[in-house]
């Protein structure tokens, strides 16, 4: 065990170095953002002097050194907007964005499976043609779409939930709800020709035959062996659905890292940008090891090397 450990997080290191050096070059090429900061009266000198203060009037190579270097330090750098540490700005940011994805995925998965489950064990039926096409349907709906369908029906029409902001309870639902929903169908999705391929193995014929009672047949036969393809798709998806929470959060306004990237973006703020990218590949690499670790939980037969 100790011997893959070491290995994953040695892969998960090289995929974060990718992530950032990839990060980098995209930023550099999109634009300069001195030209944003520099007024539409100032001089070439103005600018220049603006790219020699945001570190930006040196080759590519030097930046780049300086960059890792910074992260070797935990200084990620200053945020050409805010003029705060771009680290500690994206970590105020990181608990709203915590929460959305938490809520979401408590949402999704015991939705998702018990849609799927439902839809295997009433096969070919009006439960499983109903199940099918509410998974058919999440899948479909873009999640923009379903965001702003939201936001007129339950916060402009009938005025039940607030449309946006973040504080209360009430603010989170429909967030959730519409990072959810395509999650919640692909797990239904799954968890359908999960079981109804478990279903058909001689031991749950066997679990039948000796009596078993149907619900013991279902809990310890049939769910526990099709939570593998389950759980890897529920640990790809969470690190997913931070990266998908930036749509949502933009939407409905949530002060997320989402909606900080999205802004960091469009005022090419280069640190806050890389900060929130090199948090979000953290939290996804890791999430993605956790989801490994656990198929030996789930079944004992798995022993990693």
């Amino acid at each position: 065990m100790g011997r893959y450990v070491a290995k994953r997080s040695l892969q998960a290191v090289l995929v974060i170095l990718a992530v950032l050096v990839f990060t980098f070059v995209i930023l550099r090429a999109i634009g300069d953002p001195a030209r944003l900061l520099v007024s539409p009266e100032g001089s070439r000198e103005n600018l220049a002097q603006i790219r020699q203060a945001l570190g930006l009037d040196v080759p590519l190579y030097v930046q780049f050194v300086r960059f890792m270097g910074g992260i070797v330090r935990g200084d990620f750098g200053n945020s050409f907007t805010f003029g705060q540490p771009a680290l500690p700005l994206v970590l105020q940011r990181m608990p709203a964005t915590l929460l959305l994805t938490f809520v979401a995925l408590a949402f999704a998965v015991p939705t998702g499976m018990l849609l799927g489950l439902v839809s295997a064990v009433k096969r070919n039926t009006i439960y499983d043609n109903l199940a099918t096409t509410l998974a058919v349907l999440g899948r479909a709906v873009p999640n923009f779409w379903l965001s702003i369908m939201l936001i007129v029906l339950f916060g402009a029409t009938l005025k039940w939930l607030p449309p946006s902001g973040y504080g209360t309870a009430a603010h989170i639902v429909m967030p959730a709800f519409a990072l959810s929903a395509g999650l919640a169908a692909m797990i239904a999705r799954l968890t359908r020709s999960s079981v109804l391929e478990v279903m058909r193995n001689d031991y749950v014929r066997t679990a039948r035959a000796k009596g078993l009672a149907e619900n013991n047949v279902l809990n310890r036969h049939i769910l526990r062996n099709a939570l593998i393809p389950i759980t890897t798709v529920v640990g790809l998806q969470a690190g997913h659905l931070l990266g998908g929470a930036i749509i949502t959060e933009t939407i409905f306004a949530w002060p997320g890292v989402g909606r900080l990237l999205t802004q960091s973006i469009y005022a090419y703020d280069y640190p806050v940008v890389q900060t929130s990218v090199f948090i979000i590949a953290v939290t996804f690499v890791f999430i993605n090891l956790a989801i490994d670790l656990l198929y030996a939980l789930i079944d004992p037969r798995i022993r990693y090397d």
